[in-house]
């Protein structure tokens, strides 16, 4: 039910316990407060300078009574407090209770002036989005939130604000842990049902640094284990882009450079993380490629026939690919069969 200046808590609902704005008169001549005419649809009970209103469990529509306060002296004030009793009462059930991320929340406007309540838990520093969808009759509502712990309007959409036709949506980054109110109306004239929706917008996932740096040697290739984190914990996927001077593959968290054939040097490649909702995260991997001395590689021909007082000649065909051969060593074997022990022939020449 919402009382109107009469409440600390106006605009709460069935929440409606609160100090009475004549306080400081009552304290200060130690007088008292008290229900000068009974609500009609429920009972109003007085507690200090708290008044607790309470509907009967099948009202709807309003209410209203009559407050007096006297300060003991023979002066007295009246107060009216009109009540419009929520017919979507909170409860320890589902009702009037939107759950973060939980799915939507049905709810319907009934009749003229009709607000509903509910609550919702927001955690100090998240950013959330609330979607109030119209589904049925000729509803275009409006949404207001409220930080219950210290009674404060935060936020209002109004009918159309931000999301499409009969729509009314908007993001809060709460500033304090705890309960929230969300009052859901329409003007006098329109009726019909909708959905609340409160969800955490989707959080990028992310890497703890821009770019990270590895080391292999010529012709090795070097697997990699990637790290980035999603705030959602959504799974995520990793892809790559091509690296100049080698390839990349990627088998789940580890990607895997191969260097070119021969290759020393610097290369990079950049990594992306995608969490499946449009989150993405990017990191550069630079490696370093240390030169490895490779084995020089070629083949030997020998032409004329071996005679006593004669020669034969060897032809060396060689390459380097780390450089140019400036040398080449050899040792002449002889061997009586061709099979067995081969003797080194130490006057050999060149």
């Amino acid at each position: 039910a919402t009382g109107e200046a009469a409440f600390k808590g106006a605009l709460f609902q069935s929440m409606i316990a609160g100090a009475l704005n004549m306080q400081s008169v009552v304290e200060a001549h130690r007088g008292r407060i008290r229900v000068e005419s009974a609500p009609g649809k429920g009972t109003a009970a007085i507690s200090g300078n708290t008044l607790t209103y309470t509907p009967t469990s099948s009202a709807s529509g309003t209410d209203s009574f009559v407050v007096t306060a006297s300060d003991g002296k023979g002066g007295s004030a009246t107060q009216m407090v009109n009540a419009t009793i929520d017919d979507y009462p909170n409860t320890t059930g589902s009702s009037g209770i939107v759950t973060v991320g939980g799915g939507a929340s049905a709810g319907s406007i009934d009749f003229a002036s009709d607000t509903d309540v509910f609550k919702v838990t927001l955690t100090a520093g998240e950013t959330y989005r609330f979607d109030m969808i119209a589904t049925s009759g000729g509803l275009d509502p409006y949404l207001y939130l409220f930080n219950l712990s210290d009674q404060t309007l935060t936020q209002v959409a109004s009918n159309g604000d931000n999301g499409s036709s009969k729509n009314s949506q908007f993001t809060y980054s709460a500033l304090a842990s705890g309960t929230y109110i969300l009052l859901a109306q329409d003007t006098a004239s329109n009726l019909g049902s909708y959905n609340l929706l409160v969800e955490r917008p989707n959080r990028s996932p992310s890497f703890s640094f821009a770019s990270q740096s590895v080391s292999t040697n010529e012709d090795t290739a070097k697997a990699i284990t990637l790290a980035a984190t999603d705030a959602d914990s959504d799974p995520l996927t990793y892809t790559t882009a091509s690296a100049a001077n080698g390839t990349v593959t990627v088998s789940g968290t580890v990607v895997t450079y191969t260097p070119r054939l021969n290759f020393n040097g610097s290369d990079s490649f950049v990594v992306t993380a995608s969490d499946g909702k449009g989150g993405t995260a990017t990191q550069t991997v630079n490696i370093t490629v240390a030169a490895f001395e490779d084995q020089a590689t070629g083949s030997i021909s020998i032409s004329g026939t071996a005679s006593q007082g004669g020669s034969v000649t060897a032809n060396v065909s060689a390459i380097d690919v780390d450089g140019a051969i400036t040398g080449v060593s050899y040792l002449w074997q002889m061997s009586l069969d061709g099979v067995s022990v081969w003797t080194n022939l130490n006057a050999a020449t060149s």
